[in-house]
């Protein structure tokens, strides 16, 4: 039994705005972090399917480090949003429960992302909210590793995190 704590970069903060990176990785109380994937998405096909930009979000992304802003630029590996969507639904199938730092953030806008290209996101009762956990039990503290604001980063971070708390409250 495992979990997926999923964290993505993007060009706003409403459910539709332009997703640029996805991470996501496994994890449980018992055996700890586990693998992950990263996935960069094209910023084109989305913006031609409508999805939003918020220039105050660009604005605040010029004011990042060096590292954090390489999410920025386009090349030609990055993923049609569809194709990226269904790998990531794919590998997170097993999963019992998706976190993300705020169910209704990471979660909501990558459910949004799955509908608006044709893919069927995880059931919704699979939602979970890092953000509560942390908040609920911000006596066991974990120090951050890696780049701030690299979704694969922040989502390993997320789960150390959980597991830590899991396995200092007793929790699964």
């Amino acid at each position: 039994m495992h979990h997926v704590m999923i964290d993505i970069e993007t060009l706003g903060l409403k459910e539709d705005c332009v997703v640029l990176s996805v991470g996501a990785v496994r994890f449980s109380a018992l055996n700890g972090v586990g693998d992950g994937v990263y996935l960069k998405l094209d910023v084109a096909d989305q913006v031609n399917k409508g999805r939003t930009i918020d220039y105050g979000t660009v604005e605040w992304w010029s004011k990042q480090g060096d590292q954090a802003r390489a999410v920025l630029s386009s090349d030609s590996s990055d993923l049609n949003p569809a194709n990226a969507m269904m790998l990531l639904v794919t590998w997170m199938d097993e999963a019992v429960g998706v976190w993300g730092n705020g169910s209704d953030f990471d979660n909501r806008i990558l459910t949004n992302l799955c509908e608006d290209f044709g893919v069927e996101p995880w059931k919704f009762w699979k939602n979970r909210c890092f953000r509560t956990l942390r908040a609920l039990h911000s006596d066991v503290v974990h120090e951050f590793e890696g780049t701030a604001h690299n979704a694969l980063d922040d989502a390993r971070n997320q789960a150390e995190h959980a597991v830590a708390i899991m396995r200092a409250k007793g929790l699964e």
